[in-house]
Parts: structure tokens; sequence; C-alpha cells
């Protein structure tokens, strides 16, 4: 056997009837030994550029779920896509073993904030894969209470805004989001009392709060759908009196529905009088139309008594509609004399009442008239009174200034002496004459004269 040959054979004996064979074999090992070694560097190579290929040809392949945005971006640059990559269609692509995706939730996502054990999150989380949990929503009611509870906020993002998303945030956007949202809510949260967490306006408390969180999360290019409330949890004081609350208002709401009950209960009962009152008019009036028949059957005589009979209940009725009608219209007739003495009554009244005006009137305009007249008179007398004590002054200061005159020129008296002259007679003329003097001032004959 030369080194060119591979094949070594091997003499079998198989038994098939009275037939024997021989059947070639195949040495791995031995053709192996036996090549060059040239030849086993270039085996070596193809084998593992073909490896190497392969791998590089099925990395190449990347998948895009039904329940996924994904943006393409190079693994080498780092650069990412302006748009999400075909469109967001879901499928099995070719981009190369330098390329990626960068994906985000197509449907419905939750952010969980409750205080929750790692098996608890992990089997949710298995459940739905795009759950996240945070820590547990803690604020302060608008009383200042504090408040602990579990939030579910339910979100979507926008699969038109996805590379924008990428830009604001990067690959990571859940935490920003979540702690945005958080603290819209709390802001929120405190602006509603305690009451209505856990009474009958809890809905309303979850419209405001998931308003307030898709506001801020359409900043993240998401739109949430509806933010859930549970496990309230409060002051134990404040839930024990709420709870009384509560009851006392189960307890009015009761007595309302029994009082509705009962009013639906009268009702029913006044429906089936009513239905017995028509069952009764229905009954007589059957009984009356058989009596009609009866009487139809009856012989003529008894038909001409019985239409003599309504004959003269007829008279008798209209007799006494004649006589009622009479004393009404008596009454009619002594209810207007009433009414016209009562009128002319009042008449009279308010004529004596006006009259007795006119004279009040008068008299108060005669008393005003003589109050004015006397008021006239006093104030003439006055006038006079004054300008007669006037003219009294005047000429006793003009017969006063000529005896001055005359002392001074006729009896040859000083200024001095004619002061003194003064003052005495003007001590003279007052009433009271108690007069002090200063001798070292007042000559001796100011006191002679005194």
């Amino acid at each position: 056997m030369t080194s060119i040959e591979m094949v070594r054979r091997e003499k079998r004996t198989t038994v098939e009837g009275r037939r024997e064979y021989t059947v070639p074999t195949l040495n791995i090992q031995d053709a192996w030994e036996s090549t060059p070694i040239r030849c086993k560097i270039f085996a070596s190579c193809t084998v593992a550029w073909a490896i190497a290929f392969l791998v590089m040809f099925i990395c190449s392949f990347k998948y895009v779920s039904e329940l996924q945005y994904c943006i393409r971006y190079s693994t080498i640059s780092q650069k990412v896509d302006s748009d999400l990559y075909n469109s967001g269609m879901p499928g099995s692509y070719f981009i190369g073993v330098d390329h990626n995706f960068i994906c985000y939730p197509r449907n419905r996502a939750r952010l969980v904030y409750a205080d929750l054990d790692e098996e608890t999150k992990q089997r949710r989380r298995e459940e739905d894969p795009s759950t996240s949990f945070h820590p547990p929503f803690e604020t302060r009611t608008k009383e200042g209470l504090p408040l602990r509870m579990d939030v579910t906020v339910e979100y979507i993002l926008k699969g038109d805004k996805i590379p924008q998303l990428f830009t604001l945030t990067g690959r990571d956007y859940l935490p920003l989001v979540a702690t945005t949202i958080f603290g819209a809510l709390q802001n929120v949260a405190s602006k509603f009392n305690a009451e209505a967490f856990i009474g009958e306006e809890r809905h309303i408390v979850a419209l405001a709060m998931g308003s307030a969180a898709n506001a801020t999360a359409t900043v993240f290019h998401a739109e949430v759908l509806r933010v859930h409330l549970f496990h309230i949890d409060l002051p134990d004081l404040y839930e024990n009196t709420i709870a009384q609350i509560h009851s006392l208002k189960l307890e009015q709401n009761k007595a309302l529905e029994l009082r509705a009950l009962s009013l639906v209960q009268e009702r029913n009962k006044f429906i089936k009088a009513s239905l017995l009152l028509q069952t009764d008019i229905a009954e007589k009036l059957i009984d009356i139309d058989k009596q009609i028949e009866t009487a139809k059957l009856k012989q003529a005589g008894d038909l001409t008594t019985a239409n003599t009979e309504a004959l003269v209940l007829q008279e008798h009725i209209l007799r006494d509609r004649e006589l009622a009608v009479i004393e009404l219209e008596r009454e009619i007739a002594l209810v207007k004399k009433y009414r016209q003495g009562n009128v002319s009554i009042a008449l009279n009244n308010k004529a004596r009442a006006f009259l007795r005006y006119e004279k009040e009137l008068l008299e108060a305009k005669a008393m005003a008239k003589v109050k004015e007249v006397n008021t006239e008179g006093l104030s003439i007398e006055t006038v006079q009174n004054g300008s007669a004590l006037a003219v009294a002054e005047k000429y006793d200061y003009a017969a006063k200034l000529k005896l001055y005159k005359a002392l001074l020129l006729s009896a040859n008296m000083s200024v001095g002496e004619t002061i003194q002259y003064a003052w005495v007679q003007a001590i003279n003329g007052a009433e009271s004459s108690d007069i002090f003097l200063d001798y070292k001032k007042v000559p001796l004959l100011a006191e002679d004269m005194a």
C-alpha cells in the first residue's frame, strides 16, 4: 500500500446464502497521518474560515418581535438611525454583524409602585415582561396625614416618536419616566383630602392622577392610559373615624332605601286599590247592564212603572235643584248687600280719615303762621330796642365828651384830674361799691371825692 492510497481494504466474510465478498472501509486517522503538513494547514484554515463565516452570517440576522419597536445602530460607531427600522414592521432582518437593534415595548406597559417581595415580582415579570417595579407610593394628604398605597400606571409608547425618546433619554428610559410620573402623582395626591382616597371619590382621584401623569409622560413621548390605586393605608385612628362615618352613611342610605321601598309599597297599594276600584266599577257596570237587559225582558207594565218612577225621581231631582238654585241666589244677594255695606263703611272711614287729615293739616298751618307772626314781632321789637339803646349810648357818649371838654376848658382841670373824675363817676355808676385804693398811686383828692 502506497502513501497516496487512503483506503485500506479488509476482508470480511459475509454469509448470504453461499456467496462470499469483501467490503472496502475508510480509516480517517491513517489518512490524516499520511497527509502532508501543508495540506493539513490549508485544510485547518479553510475549516476555521468556514466556521467563522458561518457564525458571522448567522449573527447578521436579527429578529424584531411583534411586541417591540426597534431602531438600528452601529456597534462600531454607535450611530443610531433617525427612524424606526422598516417602519416598525416585525420580522427577521439581515443587518450585518456590525449593527444591532435597540428595542422598546410596543404593547401596553406597567409601572408598579408597590412594596412586593422578590418572589412576587419575579412571578409577575414572568406573567408580563413589560411590568417594572418601583418603591411604594408615599405622600401626604391635603390635611398633612401620611398616605401609603400601591399604584399601577398603564402607559404606551408612541411608535413614531421612538427615535426622539432615544435622543432624550438614551437606552434606559424607564428610570426617568418612572421618577417623573411618580413626582406628578405625588403632587396631585397631596391636593386631595384623605377621605377622597377611601371614599366614593377614589375614581376622581385616579382620573386626576392619570391626567397629571399623562401630561408628564407626553414629554417622554408616552401616553398614560390609566392609573389604578390599591391598598390605601392611612393612620388607623383616621381610618376608624372614616369607617364610622361610612357606617353612618350606609345606615342613612339604608334608611333612604327603606323609605323608598315603603313609598314603592304604598304606591303598589294605591295601584292595587285603584285596580280593585276599577274592577268593582266594571263589575257594577256589568251588573247594571245585566239589570238593564233583565228589565228589557220584563213585561211592558214593568217598563212603564220603571219609566214612571224614573220620571218622578227626575222631577224630584229637578225640584231639589231649583230649590237649591233659589237658595244659592238668595245667599248671593245677601252677600252682595253685605259687600255693598262693607264698601260704604270703608268709604266713609276713608272720607272721615281724609277730613281728619285736612283738619290737622289746617291746624298745623295756622299754628305755623302764628309762630311766624310772633317771631316777626319779637324780631322787630328786638331791632327797635337795639336801635334805641344805640342812640342812647351815642347821646350819653356825646354828653360825657362835652362835659370832659368843659372841665378841661372852663374848670381849668388837667387831663389827669379829668381822668380821675371819669373814674370816680364810673365807680359810682357801678352796681358793686367795693373799692380798693392804692394810696401810693391815687391822690387824696380822688379819695375825698369817693
